[in-house]
C-alpha cells in the first residue's frame, strides 16, 4: 500500500519541482518588433543620378493591418530625389503575373522587388503593371528592426 503512495506523492514533486535555473529577480516582458524601411539610395531620372541617404533620414512605415503607410522625411537636400514627402498614405500591393506591384493613395508607384534574405526592398518606378518606362527613378530600402519592450520603451 506503500507503493502507491509514494508514486502518487513522486508525482506530485515532479509536476510541481521548481527548475533549477529559476531567478525570482528576473522580469519577463514581452518585446515588440517594429520594421522600419530606410531609403538609402535612389537612382535615375533623366540625367541618371544617384543620391545616398543615411540610416534614419527617410524612414518608410508600412502598417499592413489598416493598408496605411507612414513616412518621415527630414531630407534637407532639396536636389536629391527622396521620393514622397512626410506623411500617412494608404497603400496596396498589386501582385500579377508573378510581380508585385505597389499604389500609394491610389496610383501605382512602381514594382516593387523583395531581398532573398527580406532586408531590404527595391520600388523601381519604371516598371509598373501596365508596362515599361525609362527616366524615372529606382529606390533601395533597408530594413532596421527597433526592438520595444511591451510598455514602448
Amino acid at each position: 500500500m506503500k507503493y502507491p503512495f509514494y508514486l502518487i506523492l513522486s508525482l506530485i514533486f515532479i509536476v510541481t519541482s521548481c527548475s533549477l535555473n529559476d531567478n525570482e529577480n528576473s522580469i519577463e516582458t514581452d518585446q515588440v518588433i517594429t520594421i522600419e524601411w530606410h531609403l538609402t539610395k535612389s537612382s535615375g531620372g533623366i540625367a541618371g543620378e544617384d543620391y545616398e541617404f543615411d540610416l534614419d533620414t527617410i524612414i518608410w512605415d508600412f502598417d499592413s493591418q489598416n493598408g496605411s503607410l507612414t513616412i518621415s522625411n527630414n531630407n534637407t537636400d532639396d536636389n536629391k530625389e527622396d521620393a514622397l514627402s512626410s506623411g500617412t498614405y494608404l497603400y496596396e500591393l498589386l501582385e500579377l503575373n508573378n510581380l508585385v506591384y505597389i499604389v500609394i493613395d491610389g496610383e501605382e508607384y512602381g514594382e516593387i522587388i523583395f531581398s532573398s534574405n527580406n532586408d531590404a526592398i527595391t520600388i523601381n518606378q519604371n516598371h509598373t503593371s501596365t508596362g515599361n518606362s525609362s527616366d524615372l527613378f529606382v529606390y533601395n530600402f533597408t530594413r532596421k528592426l527597433i526592438t520595444t519592450d511591451s510598455s514602448g520603451n
